[in-house]
């Protein structure tokens, strides 16, 4: 398997988080289920030609055959790649897909929704261009063209707060609560609300609790600790029960499960993508 994360062009840090691209010439093995924790981004997944399953945790599966728009989650999925499999994707940043489609993102939450209803005009072509590619490096060019197309030159002033209030809960160490960010951007609890679920698609409560799990997720497996030392409560966590009723409800296992490697499903790409983040 080929899996591959790379970082658009600085001027578009703001609309685009990163992009991703995934072959896989003959699927995952005894159908073994990639493990997929939400981490706060809507994404535009390109399909070329693949059939794969994604699930909701302790659900049925749907069969996905087409280019779609997956919006923010505030639960995991799982996915599983049947056959050969060749996709990309592009991880946006809050607010991106807003500017391109002027479809509120909360309409989008925790679904799949194919691209042709969302961007009619736009799937074709990018698809051809990106996968027509013969390098990771075209494929960047291809993407980064088509979207400075698209971003430069849009302006918007709830844009800029959005994107501010989304730096400031992601680079806070202690995970503020809604009555700080209201006074550090000197808003209302409806105008933040609104905000969200125009360029967001989940709730500021949902967005922190996404994010404070997502950077734990980070935290253990970059340190390779237990997740029983208590490094939890620097995440917020008030005690051990609350950070195993969060674990299982995103990852459907136990902290015991995942360190003893007895669960049926793989977080190799997720483990993947934070190394090449790194770089």
């Amino acid at each position: 398997m080929i899996y591959q994360v790379f970082k658009p062009e600085a001027r578009l840090a703001n609309y685009i988080k990163y992009y991703w691209y995934l072959y896989d010439p003959t699927g995952n093995a005894d159908h073994q289920k990639d493990l997929l924790i939400p981490d706060g981004s809507l994404e535009w997944v390109l399909n070329e030609n693949t059939q794969y399953n994604r699930f909701e945790l302790s659900r049925d599966q749907t069969i996905v055959n087409e280019s779609v728009i997956v919006g923010r989650r505030n639960k995991s999925l799982l996915a599983n790649r049947p056959g050969r499999t060749r996709l990309a994707g592009i991880k946006f940043k809050a607010g991106a897909l807003y500017l391109l489609s002027q479809i509120p993102e909360s309409e989008f939450k925790n679904l799949a929704v194919a691209t042709d209803l969302v961007l009619p005009h736009e799937t074709i072509e990018l698809e051809g261009k990106v996968f027509n590619s013969t390098s990771i490096q075209e494929m960047k060019m291809v993407l980064d063209n088509f979207f400075f197309s698209k971003f430069m030159g849009v302006h918007s002033t709830d844009f800029k707060l959005i994107t501010a209030i989304i730096k400031y809960i992601d680079g806070a160490n202690d995970y503020p609560g809604l009555e700080r960010i209201w006074a550090h951007f000197n808003l209302s609890k409806k105008k933040l609300e609104r905000l969200f679920a125009k360029y967001v698609g989940l709730s500021p409560k949902s967005y922190i609790r996404v994010i404070r799990f997502k950077q734990v997720y980070k935290h253990f497996n970059k340190a390779k600790t237990s997740f029983y030392d208590h490094s939890f409560f620097q995440f917020g966590y008030y005690d051990q029960m609350h950070f195993i009723k969060d674990f299982k409800d995103f990852t459907g296992q136990s902290p015991t499960q995942y360190y003893s490697n007895q669960s049926h499903l793989s977080d190799d790409i997720l483990i993947e993508t934070l190394r090449q983040l790194k770089h």
